[in-house]
C-alpha cells in the first residue's frame, strides 16, 4: 500500500512578502570490470565449464555504484544495499547503474539533476550520470526499466538528502530527491522486485520541489522582482514599508495539486479578504503599510506540507515563525512590516516533511499573545 508522507513547507516573510566523477578509465576496478562483462544480456558465461542457461528471475541482479565527494568511486553495491555515506555531509557527484543476468529483453535507464545544470539526458546500462571534476552535487534522480524488463519487474529507489535524511521509496521513473532547495544527495538504495512477487515495498512522497514564488511592492522602491521560496521579500535596514505582495505555486504539474491563500492586515483598513494564486494583497498607490499577514495552503499540497513564514517588523525586527494561517506581524501597534521570509526548506517550497516538523526551529524568541495578536516580548 502506498503511503503519502506529509511534508512541512517553511516560508519566511519579511517587510516585503515574500561526480566529480573520476574519469572511468579502461583499467576500472575489478567490480567495474565484472559488471561490464555482464551488460551484454548473455547468461551463464561468467563461470568456465558451466552450461549456458536462461537465468531464472532470482538470478537477475541490480548493481550500482556512486562517486562520492573526497572519496571517489565506491565499490559496487547490489539490490538494497546503501551506496554513499551517512552522517559525513558528502555529496554524490555521479552514479552508474547496471542490470546483470536479466531473464527478459531490456535494460535500465536513469538521469540525474545536477547542481547548476539541472536535469541531464538519460543514461543507460552502466553509463555515468553526473559530472566529473566539477564538484557538482547530485540533487535528484529518476530510474526506469526498459523493454520486457519493465513489463515483469518494478525498480524501487530512495535517497538520503541533506537536512532531511532518508525520503520514502518511489518507483519506476518517479522523481527522488529535491529540486530548488540546493540540497545534496548523500546516499541511495535501489531494489528490483518482480511484479508478481509477494514482496511489498512501501512508497511515499520521495521528492521535494520548491514551487513557491512571491513578489511585492515596497515604499519608494516600487515593485520587487519575483523570488522563489526561501528568499526574503522586502528590504531591511532602510525603514521602508511593505505595501503589497502576491504569491503563487508554479511547476505543480505531475507533482501535486492545490493552491496558496493569503491575507494582509493593512493600515486603516484592517484585515482584507483572502487572496489566492497571484492576486495582490495590500494596496497600490495609497501609501499604506502592511502590518501583518496570514498564509495557508489548500488542497493536496496542504496534506504534504506545512507553510512557515515570519515577518520583519518596525522596532521589533524578525518575529518568530508562524505557520498555516497563523498571524505573523502586529495589528495594534501601527508598526510597518518591512519584509517577509518564507523558508524554502519547507514547502514544496519545499518542505520540511510534516513527520519531521520537530526538526524545525520554532523556538527561540519569547512570544506571547496580546489582544489576539502574536508579538515578541521586548526584554
Amino acid at each position: 500500500m502506498r503511503k503519502k508522507w506529509k511534508y512541512t513547507a517553511a516560508i519566511m516573510l519579511a517587510a516585503a512578502v515574500f561526480c566529480t566523477s573520476v574519469p572511468v578509465s579502461a583499467a576500472q576496478d575489478a567490480g567495474s570490470v565484472e559488471a561490464e562483462e555482464n551488460t551484454d544480456g548473455d547468461s551463464g558465461d561468467t563461470n568456465e565449464g558451466t552450461i549456458e542457461e536462461t537465468p531464472s528471475a532470482e538470478e537477475c541482479d541490480l548493481s550500482y555504484r556512486v562517486h562520492v565527494q573526497t572519496y571517489g568511486w565506491q565499490d559496487w553495491k547490489t539490490d538494497g544495499e546503501t551506496a554513499g555515506t551517512n552522517g559525513e555531509s558528502k555529496r554524490l557527484e555521479a552514479i552508474q547503474i547496471n542490470l546483470e543476468n536479466q531473464p527478459y529483453e531490456g535494460g535500465i535507464e536513469y538521469r540525474v539533476h545536477v547542481q547548476t545544470y539541472g536535469w541531464q539526458d538519460w543514461k543507460a546500462d552502466g553509463e555515468t550520470a553526473g559530472t566529473s571534476g566539477e564538484s557538482k552535487r547530485l540533487e535528484a534522480i529518476q530510474i526506469r526499466l526498459t523493454g520486457e524488463m519493465a513489463e515483469h519487474y518494478d525498480v524501487y529507489y530512495r535517497v538520503h538528502i541533506q537536512s532531511y535524511g532518508w525520503l520514502p521509496y518511489v518507483q519506476n521513473g518517479a522523481y527522488a530527491g529535491s529540486e530548488g532547495f540546493s540540497r545534496r544527495l548523500e546516499a541511495l538504495e535501489l531494489r528490483l522486485v518482480e511484479k508478481n512477487s509477494q514482496e511489498s515495498i512501501e512508497t511515499g512522497q520521495g521528492y521535494l520541489k520548491n514551487v513557491l514564488y512571491y513578489s511585492g511592492h515596497v515604499q519608494n522602491i516600487g515593485d520587487i522582482a519575483e523570488v522563489q521560496g526561501g528568499n526574503i521579500l522586502g528590504v531591511i535596514g532602510q525603514e521602508k514599508r511593505l505595501e503589497a505582495f502576491s504569491m503563487c505555486l508554479k511547476g505543480m504539474e505531475g507533482y501535486s495539486e492545490g493552491s496558496i491563500e493569503y491575507t494582509a492586515h493593512v493600515q486603516g483598513d484592517g484585515w482584507q479578504d483572502w487572496k489566492s494564486d497571484g492576486e495582490r494583497a495590500g494596496t497600490n498607490g495609497e501609501g499604506k503599510r502592511i502590518e501583518a499577514v496570514k498564509i495557508c495552503l489548500k488542497g493536496q499540497i496542504a496534506e504534504l506540507y506545512d507553510i512557515y513564514y515570519r515577518a520583519h517588523i518596525q522596532n521589533f525586527g524578525w518575529l518568530d515563525w508562524a505557520k498555516n494561517a497563523e498571524i505573523a506581524g502586529t495589528t495594534a501597534y501601527s508598526y510597518r512590516m518591512e519584509a517577509i521570509f518564507e523558508c524554502g526548506d519547507c514547502i514544496s517550497v519545499s518542505g520540511i516533511p510534516k513527520r519531521m516538523r520537530g526538526d524545525f526551529p520554532l523556538h527561540g524568541t519569547s512570544i506571547q499573545w496580546l489582544h489576539g495578536i502574536k508579538t515578541r516580548c521586548m526584554l
